[in-house]
This record gives structure tokens, sequence and C-alpha cells, in this order.
């Protein structure tokens, strides 16, 4: 659903790190049917989007939890 390459995030994080058989780059290129240099650019992009999706749900919770468990100490 993440605009602006949002699929070809999908297809690069999914096959490079969440499926159980392990590409090489050669397949990955063939694939994806793009250019070496643009993978490595749209797998830096797809993992820091990841990240911040990840990241910034969770830290806002642990950080709520951590307050509400220093108030009652």
């Amino acid at each position: 659903e993440f605009p602006d390459a949002g699929e070809i995030y999908f297809e690069i994080l999914s096959k490079a790190y969440l499926s159980k058989f392990k590409y090489n780059e050669a397949d990955m290129l063939e694939m994806l049917r793009i250019e070496r240099s643009a993978y490595y650019d749209r797998k830096k992009e797809a993992t820091l989007v990841f990240g911040i999706a990840l990241w910034g749900t969770v830290l806002p919770k642990l950080n709520v939890m951590l307050q509400q468990a220093a108030e009652m100490d």
C-alpha cells in the first residue's frame, strides 16, 4: 500500500530477507527486471521505509510503557 514504488519495495524485502530460498543478485535483477544500481537504490529505500514503519509504531508505544512504569515506582 506504500505509494511510489511500494510494490518493488515489497518484492525486494520479501525475496531478499523473508523468503525461504536465498536469491543471488543476478536472480533478483532478473526477477525484478531492473538494473543493478537501481536495485541497490530501491533496496536501501525499502529497508529504510520498513524500519521507519516498524520502529515508528513500536518506539512510541515503548516510550509510553516506560513512562508508566517509571510513574509507578
